[in-house]
C-alpha cells in the first residue's frame, strides 16, 4: 500500500464520506486536474451503453405479468412496486455471486414460486453484470488512486480487479487514539454538550468530523449548531417536493378522487391553495364539483352561529374562484392517452411554479423519466411504476463551506479527523449490520450454497464498523440516556468492551441550554391589546383559559386567533343542541317539561339537524340522530325522576348577566355570561349548569382558578334575585357505562339473578346525580329523598341533611379577588406557555406552540374561606 500522496490529472476513488475530506487534502498539495468520485460512479463511467437501471422495473413488469398463471402464494401483490424492486435487488446479488437459478431452494411453495419469478428475469442486465463487462475492458489504471478504508465485500471484489489494472490502493494514516466517553440526558444535551466543548476548547472546526450512529440526530444538530453559531457541512440528499408534486398528479390522473385531489392541494401542486383545501377538507367533493351555497339558505336554529356562517360563506367563495382557475388543469389529466398525461403534469408544476435551482435540478429529473418511461407505458396502469419512481427523486443539498465542521453518518466514516464525535452510540445505533429480510429474508438464503452465511456477512460488518473507531488521534463517543419521551437507552456493548472504561456525564452549561423562547408583553402593550375605553372585556371561562394556559388565551384574545371550523357534529355543537332542546321544553312546559313526548323531542332535534344537512350536505347523520334522540330521551327520564323529588321550579334558561369589577384605579373588568338554568322555591334558588360529560366541582380547582363559572353564576344571582342560594350543581348529558353486574348470586337461594329493569334505572339515577356543592340547610325542598343530589344523606335521627353546607359570602370574596388577581397578570403582559394538563386536552393552538414539556401544576390563589378550611368537600373528583 501508498502512502497518501496525489499527483497531477489523476482519478481518486473514495469512500461517500470521505468526498469533502480528499477535496481539502487535494487543495491543501495544489494537485491540479484530480477527479474524485465514488466507486460506484468511477465503474458507471465506464458504460458506453448508458444503462438506464430503473427501466429494468418496467421490463419486469411486463415478464411477471406473463407469468400471472404459475402463480399462487404471491399472485396479490407480485406487480407492486415494492415486490419488484426486492427481486431486482435479490438478482443483482446472485449475478454478483454468480448463482445460478437451478441452485435456489425449491423447499416450500413459496421458494418454488420465487424460483419461477427469478428465473423469469435472470438474463437482466443488473447492476453486477454492467460493472462486470465494464470492468472487463479496462486497460491500464495506473492514474488511479484508491482511498477505501473500509470496502463492503462487494466493493472488496471490485477494487481487487481495480489493482490487478495498475490502480494504486493508498493506505490511511495509523495512529492509536485516545478515548473519551460520555452520556447525557437525551439526544439534545448531547449535542448542545458537544457544541459547548468545541466552543470552550476552540477547536479548529476544520480538524472536527461529527458521525452520527443515528441519522435522525441531524435535524437536531442542524437547529443546535445554527442557534451556536458553529459552521458545518452536512451533505444530505433529501426527497424532492416537486417530485412528490408529479407523483400525486399522476395519482390523480390515474384516479380522480376527492381523496386524490385533496392530496395535489396539500402537496402544493397548484401553488398555494389555502383557502381551497379549507374547503376541500370541510367537503371532500371532486374536482369539479362546486361547494354549497350558504348565501341564500336559511337556518332554524341557532347551531350555527353569524359568524360561523360567514367564514363558511367566505371559505367557499374564495374556494370556488380557486377551483375554477384549476380545473382546466386537472381536465388536462383526465385524457386517455399516457403522453397527454405526462405533458399535462409537466405544464401544471411550470405554470405555478417559480424556477429556482431546486426546481430546475427536479424538473430535469422528472423530465427523462417521463421520456425514458413512455416506451414502456402501455396502459395507465403501467404508471403506478412510474409513480414511484418519480418518490424515490433526491435532491442534494450540499453545503459549500470549506472552512466547517464534518458531519457524517457513522456508516460512512472513511478515516477519522484529529477530533472525531461518534455521538448515538447507543446498543440499538451503534451496530449498522442489517440482515437479510422481506421475501429473500435469512431462512431462504441459508439454503443458498454460494451465497454468503450470516455469520461470515456480520463478521466483516462488525470489524468493519469496529476499526472505523481504532485508528484516529481523539475520539470522543457518546451516546444519550433516554430520548424525548422517558424511554431508557443502554450503551453500546461493543463500545463498553473497546474502551474497558464505563461513561461519565456531558458537561453541560446550563446557562446555554435552552433559553426562554416566549417573552413577555410589555404592560403597555398589554394594555394596548386587552383594553379598551377603560374596560377589559371577557367571561369567566376565558379567565379560566388564561389560568390553564396564558399563551393560549394571548393567541385567542390577544392576537384573535380563530379556532378552525369543525366540519359535522363535534362536542360543542353536541352541547349547544342539547342545551337548546331543554331551554325550549322548559319554556313550554315549565316543571312538566321532562314529560314531553318522543315526538316533540324528534322534532326539536330535526331542526338543528336541518340545519346540519344544509351546511353539510354530504354527510348522513342518520345514526347521530338516533343517538341524540335516545340519549335525550334517557336523560329526560333521569329528570323527570329529579323533578318529581323537588318541590322547586324552572325559573329562568339561557339567563343573560353582567358584572363590572374594577380592577384598578383606571381598568374595570367587564364579565358578560350565560346561567344554563335557575330554579327557585319562595326563598331560595339554586344553578344548573349543564355538562356533555362528566364534572364535579372541585375545591382544588376553583381556588387556584381553574373552575370559576359555577361559583360566580352562584355570586352574581345571589346579588340579582335577592334569594338564598342553595346549591350550584352541574348536570351531565353523558349517560356512561353503569357499574351492575348482568347476573348474581343470591347468597341464600344460591340461585343466579339476572339484573332488574329498576335496578339498572335505579343506577343511572344514582350516576346522574347532580354534582356541585350546596349553601343552605333547606335541602329537602331539592331531593326529599337524598338519591338525586350528591352531599345528601337520609337518616332516621337526623332526616334529609346536607354532609357540608358552604357559605356564599365567604366564597364570593375569594372568587373576586382571584379574578383581580388573575385580571392584573394578564394586563401585566405575562403570556408565558405553562399549561396545565386539561388546558392541551382539546387546544386547536397545538400546531403553533407545539408544546411537548412537563405540565404546569397551578397552585392556589387565595387562601381557602374558613368555611372549608376544616371540612371535607365531597364529590372531589374531576373529568
Amino acid at each position: 500500500m501508498e502512502t497518501k500522496k496525489y499527483v497531477d490529472d489523476s482519478i481518486v476513488i473514495v469512500a461517500q464520506g470521505a468526498l469533502r475530506q480528499t477535496q481539502k487534502e487535494i487543495l491543501k498539495q495544489q494537485v491540479k486536474g484530480v477527479e474524485i468520485t465514488t466507486l460506484g460512479r468511477f465503474i458507471q463511467s465506464l458504460d458506453k451503453t448508458n444503462t438506464v437501471e430503473w427501466t429494468l422495473c418496467y421490463e419486469c413488469y411486463q415478464r411477471f405479468k406473463g407469468i400471472e398463471n404459475q402463480l399462487h402464494y404471491f399472485k396479490n401483490s407480485f406487480l407492486s412496486s415494492s415486490f419488484i424492486d426486492e427481486c431486482l435487488s435479490f438478482l443483482d446479488l446472485l449475478h454478483f455471486y454468480e448463482i445460478k437459478p437451478d441452485e435456489l431452494p425449491c423447499i416450500k411453495e413459496s421458494d418454488q414460486e420465487l424460483k419461477i419469478i427469478l428465473e423469469s428475469i435472470y438474463d437482466l442486465k443488473t447492476r453486477s453484470i454492467c460493472y462486470k463487462e465494464n470492468l472487463s475492458s479496462i486497460g491500464d489504471l495506473s492514474h488511479v488512486y484508491i482511498h477505501i478504508v473500509h470496502p463492503t465485500l462487494m466493493e472488496e471484489k471490485y477494487i481487487q480487479i481495480l489493482v490487478g489494472h495498475q490502480a494504486h490502493l493508498l493506505s490511511p494514516y495509523l495512529n492509536k487514539p485516545t478515548y473519551e466517553y460520555y452520556h447525557a440526558n437525551n439526544p439534545r444535551c448531547e449535542i448542545e454538550s458537544i457544541a459547548q466543548k468545541i466552543i470552550d476548547e476552540k477547536m479548529d472546526i476544520n480538524d472536527v468530523m461529527i458521525a452520527l450512529c443515528d441519522p435522525k440526530s441531524s435535524t437536531v444538530l442542524a437547529s443546535v449548531f445554527d442557534r451556536y453559531q458553529i459552521p458545518y457541512h452536512l451533505s444530505l440528499s433529501k426527497s424532492s417536493s416537486y417530485a412528490f408534486q408529479a407523483a400525486s398528479l399522476l395519482e390523480f390522473a390515474l384516479n380522480p378522487t376527492s381523496e386524490t385531489f385533496y392530496e395535489c392541494l396539500t402537496q402544493n401542486c397548484f401553488g398555494d391553495m389555502s383557502d381551497l383545501i379549507k374547503a376541500q377538507k370541510m367537503y371532500p367533493y371532486a374536482y369539479d364539483q362546486q361547494y354549497p351555497d350558504l348565501q341564500n339558505q336559511t337556518f332554524h336554529s341557532d347551531l350555527f352561529n353569524e359568524y360561523e356562517i360567514k367564514d363558511f360563506i367566505s371559505i367557499i367563495h374564495k374556494a370556488n374562484i380557486q377551483k375554477q382557475k384549476i380545473i382546466p388543469y386537472c381536465q388536462s389529466l383526465m385524457s386517455s392517452d399516457i403522453q397527454n398525461i405526462l405533458y399535462g403534469v409537466d405544464e401544471i408544476l411550470r405554470h405555478f411554479h417559480k424556477p429556482d435551482p431546486a426546481f430546475h435540478s427536479a424538473m430535469r429529473k422528472i423530465q427523462n423519466l417521463f421520456i425514458d418511461s413512455l416506451p414502456y407505458l402501455k396502459e395507465k396502469e403501467d404508471m403506478r411504476l412510474l409513480i414511484d419512481e418519480i418518490r424515490k427523486i433526491k435532491i442534494a443539498e450540499n453545503d459549500q463551506r470549506m472552512n466547517s465542521v464534518t458531519v457524517i453518518p457513522y456508516s460512512q466514516i472513511n478515516e477519522c479527523l484529529p477530533i472525531t464525535f461518534v455521538i448515538s452510540a447507543t446498543q440499538s445505533h451503534f451496530s449498522d449490520f442489517t440482515p437479510m429480510s422481506g421475501i429473500f429474508g435469512e431462512n431462504y438464503v441459508a439454503n443458498i450454497e454460494k451465497f454468503p452465511s450470516l455469520m461470515i456477512r456480520y463478521q466483516h460488518d462488525h470489524q468493519k464498523m469496529l476499526d472505523r473507531i481504532q485508528n484516529g488521534q481523539r475520539i470522543i463517543i457518546s451516546y444519550p440516556l433516554s430520548n424525548y419521551l422517558g424511554k431508557n437507552y443502554e450503551s453500546s456493548l461493543d463500545i463498553e468492551t473497546l474502551l474497558q472504561k464505563e461513561s461519565i456525564p456531558y458537561p453541560l452549561d446550563q446557562a446555554n441550554d435552552i433559553q426562554e423562547t416566549i417573552l413577555p408583553l410589555s404592560e403597555d402593550t398589554a394594555r394596548h391589546i386587552y383594553v379598551k375605553k377603560h374596560e377589559m372585556k371577557g367571561s369567566i371561562s376565558s379567565l379560566e383559559k388564561y389560568v390553564g394556559c396564558p399563551y393560549a388565551y394571548f393567541l385567542r384574545y390577544g392576537c384573535h386567533i380563530k379556532e378552525p371550523l369543525e366540519v359535522g357534529f363535534n362536542v360543542q355543537k353536541i352541547g349547544t343542541l342539547n342545551h337548546a332542546v331543554l331551554e325550549t321544553l322548559v319554556n313550554r312546559h315549565q316543571k312538566d317539561y321532562a314529560k314531553a313526548s318522543l315526538d316533540e323531542i324528534t322534532k326539536i332535534i330535526d331542526l338543528y339537524m336541518h340545519d346540519m344537512k344544509i351546511v353539510f350536505p354530504h354527510i348522513n347523520f342518520d345514526l347521530i340522530r338516533e343517538r341524540l334522540i335516545e340519549n335525550m330521551r334517557m336523560n329526560l327520564f333521569i329528570l323527570e325522576e329529579m323533578e318529581d323529588h323537588s318541590s322547586m321550579k324552572p325559573q329562568y334558561c339561557e339567563y343573560k348577566w353582567e358584572r363590572i369589577l374594577p380592577i384598578n384605579e383606571t381598568v374595570d373588568l367587564h364579565l358578560v355570561g350565560y346561567v344554563d338554568r335557575i330554579d327557585t322555591s319562595e326563598t331560595t334558588f339554586r344553578v344548573l349548569d349543564y355538562k356533555s360529560s362528566q364534572k364535579k366541582l372541585q375545591k382544588d380547582l376553583v381556588f387556584s382558578g381553574q373552575q370559576l363559572q359555577l361559583c360566580t353564576y352562584l355570586m352574581q344571582m345571589s346579588d340579582e334575585l335577592k334569594l338564598r342560594p342553595l346549591g350550584g350543581f352541574y348536570y351531565s348529558f353523558q349517560n356512561g357505562k353503569l357499574e351492575l353486574p348482568y347476573q348474581k348470586l343470591a347468597r341464600r337461594s344460591k340461585l343466579i339473578e339476572t339484573i332488574s329493569t329498576e335496578a339498572i334505572q335505579k343506577e343511572m339515577i344514582r350516576s346522574n346525580r347532580l354534582q356541585g356543592w350546596i349553601f343552605d340547610e333547606n335541602v329537602e325542598i331539592m331531593d326529599d329523598d337524598a338519591t338525586h343530589v350528591t352531599g345528601l344523606k337520609n337518616t332516621k335521627s337526623k332526616g334529609i341533611y346536607a354532609s357540608n353546607v358552604f357559605k356564599i359570602d365567604e366564597i364570593s370574596d375569594c372568587i373576586q379577588e382571584m379574578m383581580k388577581m388573575i385580571a392584573l397578570n394578564i394586563l401585566s403582559g405575562d403570556i408565558r406557555l405553562e399549561p396545565n394538563e386539561s388546558a392541551c386536552l382539546f387546544c386547536k393552538y397545538r400546531p403553533i406552540c407545539r408544546f411537548n414539556g412537563s405540565y404546569t401544576e397551578k397552585k392556589q390563589l387565595v387562601e381557602l374561606p374558613p368555611c372549608m378550611r376544616k371540612e371535607e368537600d365531597h364529590g372531589q373528583t374531576v373529568e
